[in-house]
């Protein structure tokens, strides 16, 4: 477990130092953002969308940790963390609006866990919300 450390310390150590890199992580995403036109409707809320944003990371980092740990070869991981990540995205609505699309692939979408996580951001951020916050945050917080 130390070596784990040294080597997780290292590598902070040198993100830390090159200034570069982060002004570049930390601009990039603001001038895109910026230049899209991009505007947080309710600056109250930007907390509760920065819970839905670590919910959704810790629930897929959890996932990939689980199956990560039942293969032994990096390329099995890989097929089947696309088999998993991959429909749950396309499914959840973070591509288009949910509120437009057949009555058959509405009820798919409540059955995917991503659905409330990205129902919870744009009800956050742009005030556009299908489920309500009431309902997405207690299926993240189970």
């Amino acid at each position: 477990m130390n070596i784990i450390y040294i080597i997780w310390l290292r590598q902070l150590k040198r993100y830390f130092r090159a200034r570069a890199r982060i002004i570049g992580s930390l601009a990039q995403p603001l001038l895109f953002l910026l230049a899209l036109g991009f505007r947080v409707e309710n600056f109250a809320l930007l907390p509760v969308s920065i819970i839905f944003m670590f919910l959704i990371s810790l629930f897929f980092s959890s996932v990939g940790t689980a199956i990560g740990s039942m293969l032994d070869d990096m390329q099995g991981f890989q097929l089947i963390m696309n088999f998993v990540v991959i429909p749950l995205f396309f499914l959840s609505g973070a591509l288009f609006p949910l509120d437009k699309v057949p009555k058959a692939r509405n009820v798919v979408a409540a059955v995917d866990p991503l659905t409330y996580g990205v129902d919870g951001l744009r009800g956050t951020l742009i005030s556009m919300i299908n489920y309500g916050l009431t309902i997405d945050l207690l299926v993240w917080g189970a």
